[in-house]
């Protein structure tokens, strides 16, 4: 038997409510933000990921209904969606997380000390439990700091342009930037992935220092730093919402 799905309104406004919620065929409610955009041409559901997050961008002057019945087609993508995506893991012990790609068992020790310290297949952390999480990212971040610092100072010094500086964040949708001052920024979370993908992320990042595009020199500027890099930026394709997921 076909069960249609249900949606009901969040927070009504005298426009456009502030979200909808279906309850998909498996019974699963879903709130879905809604957001007007001026420069939008067309409804378009879109999926965060790291936050479990689904937002209707609707272009302004659509009605509700319009916006309601959108929503409710969109059942099946939204269940797929939450279906394919990885599971979730905290910083928390017991959990294991990839460092460098090598897993780690997340391990708590209470009383003082070094805060974060790795062992062989081991993350122990010390400390009040409330603080677990906190440390281990600050630790991660310090370590791809350094990483990806070594990284591209040596590729910048085989091209022999300088790296002005480093700086760290949590972008949604790539793994690095070159600002036109010649200041890399990259995504804290390559702390996961191989070592061969993260230089090659330092090294594509390097490579916008000569060529701030990503045409044929470009590339042929990559190739020559670390070689054939297919697999790498596969990779990155393959693992992204997985490395989105983890803390």
């Amino acid at each position: 038997m076909f069960q249609r799905s249900l949606l009901r309104a969040i927070t009504p406004s005298a426009k456009l409510p502030d979200g909808v919620e279906i309850v998909t065929r498996s019974g699963v409610r879903v709130e879905i933000a809604v957001r007007v955009s001026d420069r939008a041409k067309r409804l378009l559901l879109k999926f965060n990921p790291i936050e479990d997050r689904f937002e209707l961008v609707v272009p302004r002057g659509v009605r509700f209904s319009d916006v309601t019945r959108f929503a409710e087609a969109q059942q099946g993508w939204v269940a797929a969606r939450l279906g394919s995506a990885p599971p979730r893991i905290l910083f928390q012990p017991g959990e294991t997380i990839p460092i460098l790609d090598v897993p780690h068992r997340i391990e708590h020790v209470a009383g003082s000390g070094v805060p974060v310290r790795l062992e062989p297949g081991l993350l122990i952390v010390t400390g009040k439990p409330e603080h677990i999480s906190r440390r281990i990212r600050d630790f991660l971040r310090a370590r791809a700091r350094a990483e990806l610092g070594d990284a591209a100072r040596h590729y910048a010094a085989e091209i022999g342009k300088p790296v002005k500086g480093i700086s760290l964040n949590d972008p949604k949708s790539r793994w690095g930037s070159c600002s036109s001052r010649g200041t890399l920024c990259f995504s804290w979370r390559l702390i996961f992935a191989p070592p061969k993908v993260l230089r090659y992320v330092a090294a594509h990042e390097v490579a916008h220092l000569v060529e701030m595009n990503h045409g044929p020199k470009f590339w042929a500027e990559v190739a020559r730093l670390v070689g054939p890099h297919q697999a790498e930026r596969a990779w990155l394709t393959r693992n992204a919402t997985r490395l989105q997921r983890l803390g």
